[in-house]
Order: C-alpha cells, then structure tokens, then sequence
C-alpha cells in the first residue's frame, strides 16, 4: 500500500528508518533461523486466520474468484496477491513493513498537531506498538488490523489538515480524493471499522465547510469514496455473488450485545477472573490507558485543539464500543488466540492522550489530576460472583468437567437449555473449559441464565451457521444432559483497582453453598459419572464429578 506524502520533518527520513529498523529487527528475534533463512514456513502459515490471508492471496494472484478460496474480507489478500508467489513470511513481512511505516507517518503528524516532535514522537510510537510487551507481537504478525491501522491513522493525518483553516482551504483535489478513497477502504478491509470511518469522514466534511472549502473539494473526496466501494462491491458480486459472504452470515450470527458493555468492559479492560478461570485485563498490561484518557478529554478543554480532540476520542470510543459489544470478543480469546490485535489501532491514541496528559501535569497539576481522578474511581469498581439459587437470573453456570482437550471443549457444538428456552455456545453463552477446578464454566453472552439449567451435548433443539473455524464436530465424552454444580451472578463492589499491584482482587469463584444446595439433587442425577467420584475442589469448595479437561491447547 502506498502512503500519502506528509510534511517533512528535519529528521523525517532517519525517524522514517529507524521505526522501519525496528519492525525488521523485531521480525528477526520473532522467528527461528529456519523459517528466516526460508527454508520451512513459519508457524502462522497453519493457523486458520493466517493460513485464510495466504489462500485467498494466491487464489488472486492466479485469477481464481471462487467463494471458498475467499473467507475474509479482501483488502489484506489484494495487498499480499502480488507478491503471493514470495515464501509466506517475506510476503506478509513486505506488506506489513509498508503498512507500519504508513502507519507511522499518519502518527508523526496528529502527534506534531499536540506539540510533539524528534526522537520523542518516535520512541511514543515505538513504544505503544512493535515494543509494548504482549502487544508487540500482534504488529509482527500476520492480521487484517495492520492495514487498517495503516489506513486509519492515514485518514486522521488528512482529516487534521481540514482542522487548520490555512491547511483546508490550500488542501489539493487530489489530497481530498485520496482521504475519500482511504475511508472507503477502511470498511473494506474490516467492516467493524465502519463507524471509525464515518467519524472521520464526517470530521473532515465539517472541517472543510468551516474553512470555506465546499462543493469541489467535498465532491472529489465523495467521488473517490464511491469509486473505490463500487469497486469493492464488483469484486464482491464476483466472488460471493448478490449475497453476503460467508464470513459477513457467520459475523451477523454472532452480533453485538449493546446493553452489557459495561459488563464486557469490566471483563476485558479490568479483570476477567473469577468469571473466566484465566487471563488478564488490558488495564494491567497497559496501565497508563487511564491517563491516556484523561488527555483526551483534556484536549476537548482547549478550544484551539477541542476539534483535534473530538478527531482522535469519538472515534476510538466508537470502535471500543463496538468491540466491546461484539459477542465473539471474550477473554478467553483475547490473549490465548490473539484477539488482542483488535485494539492495535487503539493504543497509539491513548498514548497521545498520555503525552498531553503529562505536559498538562507539569504545567497544571491540579488539573491533570482532577482529569484522572473519576476515571481511576471508575476503575476501583469490581463486578464480583456471588452464588445464586437454582430460578435466580445467573450470569455464570459452573458443571462438572469432561475428559475431552480444552479446545475441544471450548469449541464444542454445545448447547444449554434453561426456563427461558435454548441456548448455543460461542452464540448465546460461551463454555470455558478450568481444568485445574474440574469444571466447565458456561459464560452467558446475550442474556442471563434463567433457571433449571441442563447441559446438552450434542446440542438440542438449535441450528447452527457455516462455520469453518470448528475443531471437531463430535460429541463430548460423558454423561448428558447435565445439572449446573452452581450458579452465579455480579454484584457490584468498590475496592483497590484489580489492575494496579498488588493485584488484589480475588481470582477464585466463592464457596456456591446457596446454589449447591439447591442444585444438589440435579447434579447427583444429571452428572455423575461412573468413570469417577465426586471430589471436592479446595480452591471454590465446587464438588465436581467427571474427568478433567486437557491443559493443552493448540
């Protein structure tokens, strides 16, 4: 993908260099000699995500428009087509390379529009992305995210010129047709990213009528937005025909639960234990996020840079509102199977914020501080278990475990029927394989459980979407259907915040002795296994029955 030119730096082309240094050296202490000497593929080329980009890129290369060679969206696929005959890690390496470096540029001018410059702009950079521990990686791998990322902070760069009155009305045809172009392509690349696209498109309109740019400069960048989608749609009725694809059904099966963002919020940012029996929240990895935020906000408090402001926070919480609200985004996904990589985008932005946070505190302390304050408040609320009785709404459902491998497990055609009607795993609840308690934890997704659970498998009274991605089909060993050992909903709670040490938050589930009593006799009938005896687990006080699941996972 090629980048826009932006204005120079007096050390633009070192800084430009040495980021591009960086990704490459990062490759290099990423991979084994082996696969960097090309003499076998590297690991990804086996996954299913990664394995999908490079198919669908040699499927384009040699003209081949067949809907099963063609899972995602096609935007990474186009990039890597033609170099697609290239050994896969010099393939995604090349466009990836690009794709970061673009992204950079995009970077280096919002950042100069807050003050910042030189070797600082970069070490930021660097820092909220390739050197980031637990996030790097996700620059150095493979994802659909890396051209968007790319895409999206080109988009921010152009839309800050229309902010500045002598930048939108020297602003070139070709400069308004060319961010026209690139919000078309954001979409494009992943749907999701649709309403980050909107924003900004709507930004730059409203920038250029403020400054007197109209109709002409309006009219090039809506031509250019068109022309692109247009193209997209002809390669779209030509591959998948006048239908969604495949991957758009499977995505709308899954959908979004608005009204428990708060809920995923908590799991994913704060803290996902004892609901998820492992993982950790953004917040810890990243715990300056808060600050990031605060500088964000505090830029919507300088008139001169409020539009600035709007530019970079309406944008990123939409998208984190629509990540948060995606229902296959959980966080037994988020670190294990990457799914982190979504946020990429994301934490350059916050540490922008984070930037201007700290030249506000150095200046104005009392200010920066009052910023932070209610959003640290925020984080010292703790969504807890506690046990609830067999009608009760349940958020949680614990059964007995199954000697099966935990993906299999987690992955299994599954469902659980309870007073309100059925529901499917991975759609409308999630189960979480915890073998070090004996358990599968059934993490309800849309709604709560309502009462007189059983556990199905193979599922019952449900269908299921097209879905490529599914381990094994068969059903699970054991005794079905199954009675929950016990129930549990949140309860909301102040305390020191999960994310900041000591880590104090507790990570196992409390004694269920309301809901094991009233559970009881249904889980002697339903679950008991002749293979085993009940055994007590010391860390919940959950009597469990059946095999343990595998601790291996792929």
């Amino acid at each position: 993908m090629t980048a826009p030119s932006f204005p120079a730096k007096s050390t633009g082309r070192t800084e430009l260099l040495l980021v591009g240094l960086v990704f490459v050296v990062g490759v290099i202490l990423t991979y084994p000699i082996p696969v960097l000497l090309l003499d076998k593929p590297p690991k990804f080329a086996l996954w299913f995500d990664q394995g999908q980009y490079l198919a669908s890129a040699r499927a384009l290369l040699h003209g081949d428009l067949a809907a099963a060679r063609h899972w995602y969206p096609l935007l990474y696929p186009l990039l890597l087509a033609p170099i697609a005959w290239l050994p896969s890690l010099l393939q995604t390496t090349l466009v990836d390379l690009v794709c970061f470096l673009a992204t950079f540029l995009g970077f280096r001018e919002v950042a100069g529009r807050i003050g910042l410059a030189g070797w600082r702009l970069v070490a930021l950079f660097l820092v909220s992305t390739v050197l980031w521990p637990r996030l790097g990686s996700q620059w150095l791998l493979p994802w659909t995210t890396t051209p968007s990322a790319a895409l999206i902070w080109l988009a921010l760069a152009s839309t800050s010129r229309t902010l500045d009155r002598e930048a939108a009305r020297a602003m070139p045809l070709r400069s308004a047709a060319l961010l026209g172009a690139m919000l078309a392509l954001i979409p494009l690349g992943r749907p999701g990213d649709a309403p980050v696209a909107a924003i900004v498109g709507a930004i730059a309109g409203i920038g250029l009528l403020r400054h007197g740019r109209r109709w002409r400069v309006l009219g090039a960048m809506a031509a250019a937005g068109l022309a692109v989608a247009a193209a997209g749609l002809a390669l779209h009725l030509a591959i998948y025909g006048a239908r969604p694809s495949p991957y758009m059904l499977l995505s709308r099966a899954y959908g979004a639960n608005f009204s428990w963002i708060g809920w995923k919020a908590y799991l994913l940012l704060v803290e996902p234990r004892p609901w998820y029996p492992e993982g950790e929240g953004l917040l810890r990895v990243l715990p300056w996020l808060p600050a990031g935020l605060a500088g964000l906000l505090l830029l919507l408090a300088d008139p001169r840079r409020r539009m600035l402001g709007l530019l970079l926070l309406l944008p990123a919480l939409a998208y984190a509102a629509v990540m948060l609200a995606y229902i296959d985004l959980l966080p037994s996904g988020l670190w294990k199977f990457n799914n982190v990589h979504y946020f990429k985008w994301l934490v350059p932005v916050f540490v922008l914020g984070l930037a201007h946070w700290l030249a506000i505190l150095r200046r104005a302390p009392a200010r920066a501080l009052l910023a932070l304050a209610p959003l640290l408040a925020l984080g010292a609320l703790r969504l807890e278990p506690v046990a609830v009785a067999g009608a009760a709404p349940a958020r949680l459902v614990a059964f007995a475990g199954v000697a099966a491998e935990v993906n299999r497990v987690y992955f299994a055609r599954s469902s659980i029927g309870d007073a309100a009607g059925p529901m499917r795993n991975y759609f409308e609840y999630h189960q979480v394989p915890a073998p070090g308690q004996g358990l599968v934890l059934a993490e309800a997704l849309r709604r709560d459980f309502a009462g007189n659970e059983q556990w199905f498998d193979p599922a019952r009274g449900v269908a299921w979407p097209f879905n490529p991605m599914e381990i094994d089909e068969a059903p699970l060993p054991g005794v079905f259907p199954r009675a929950p050992l016990a129930r549990y909903a949140p309860a909301l709670t102040i305390g020191w915040p999960c994310w900041l040490p000591p880590y104090a938050c507790p990570v196992a589930l409390p004694r269920p002795d309301q809901a094991r009593n009233t559970n009881r006799r249904d889980s002697a009938k339903l679950t008991a296994s002749p293979a085993s005896d009940p055994a007590a687990t010391p860390s919940t006080g959950i009597r469990a029955t059946g095999g343990k699941a595998s601790t291996s996972a792929e």
